[in-house]
């Protein structure tokens, strides 16, 4: 048995998770952001993704990561299948150097951009977004209709939701996925070589479930992220599009992500803008009419008549 036979047999692994791939389902998504970044995304025609670590929830990432590694130490499954101690051992020991070098290499090169589910009849925005991302409701949510956005399912972008779980949930979660893979590791019957080829599977899928994992206490949210896995652009396609930003917290790398033509995404920012929202604190006729003038100037005369003001009688103070 290859790498490419290990490969296709532990696929059963994402089961449980194709099914919330944007090519099954296909939700009105929002960004909220602020006035400057609204503007800077229609001025460059492009969305700017973060790296992990100066995402404010970097710690849920660390954290789904270290509970599954925590699941694999403690899976009986995982030890019988092993057959031996000295190959559990080996295996675990490969685990570890595997988890050691994507938490301090691969996430460097890894980059997030988030969304949040957005109903068809809502006009106004969820104030909690707002209030959190919408810059304190002075800010602008763009709303992207993902039935617009053709797929490409070898792409090293992936569009899934962020499902919501506590600690338990995400143990219980990943020694379900460990059970599934120990029974196929059996049924394999790996020469110890080879053991670096499943354990390097079994992290990816740990490590792609914590790249779409986030405590229960954000369910409100209901976020979307779109993933950038950098081992996926072995052309490296994408190489181009590596960037920085500087900002008030300094100067910080970024992926700026091209939508149009010759881009990876075909359709442009026209094509996949449904409506643009404005801020309940920054919502005056002023505004609108401001923000219209930015989008012609912007080249993009044909969103203004997309732009609605949220009703929210939310009214937070402009510093």
């Amino acid at each position: 048995m290859d790498d490419t036979a290990i490969r296709e047999r532990l696929r059963a692994l994402y089961d449980d998770f194709e099914d919330n791939l944007l090519s099954k389902r296909r939700p009105l998504l929002a960004h909220y952001t602020s006035i400057q970044g609204a503007t800077s995304i229609f001025e460059s025609n492009s969305l700017w993704f973060s790296n992990p670590l100066n995402m404010n929830d970097i710690d849920e990432v660390v954290a789904a990561m270290q509970i599954g590694r925590e699941a694999i130490l403690r899976s009986e499954d995982l030890r019988l299948a092993c057959a031996s101690q000295d190959r559990h051992s080996r295996f675990l020991s490969t685990f570890d150097m595997i988890y050691s070098w994507h938490k301090t290499v691969w996430l460097n090169d890894t980059y997030v951009f988030c969304f949040s589910e957005h109903d068809e009849n809502d006009e106004d925005g969820r104030l909690s977004m707002w209030r959190g991302y919408g810059n304190e409701g002075n800010g602008a949510a763009i709303i992207f209709d993902t039935k617009k956005l053709n797929i490409n399912n070898n792409s090293p972008l992936i569009v899934a939701p962020v499902e919501y779980k506590s600690r338990q949930q995400m143990l219980d979660w990943a020694a379900d996925r460990i059970a599934l893979f120990s029974r196929l590791l059996s049924e394999m019957a790996l020469p110890d070589p080879l053991l670096f080829n499943a354990a390097h599977y079994l992290f990816e899928r740990l490590k792609w479930a914590a790249m779409y994992s986030k405590n229960r206490g954000f369910i409100e949210e209901r976020e979307w992220r779109v993933v950038f896995f950098p081992e996926r652009d072995q052309e490296k396609k994408f190489s181009a599009m590596l960037s920085f930003s500087t900002g008030p917290s300094g100067i910080e790398p970024r992926l700026k992500l091209p939508l149009g033509p010759p881009g990876p995404v075909s359709q442009t920012l026209d094509d996949l803008v449904g409506r643009i929202i404005l801020g309940p604190t920054t919502a005056s006729p002023l505004a609108r009419i401001a923000f219209s003038r930015m989008l012609v100037e912007k080249n993009h005369p044909h969103l203004q008549g997309l732009v609605t003001a949220s009703s929210i009688p939310y009214r937070h103070p402009i510093r």
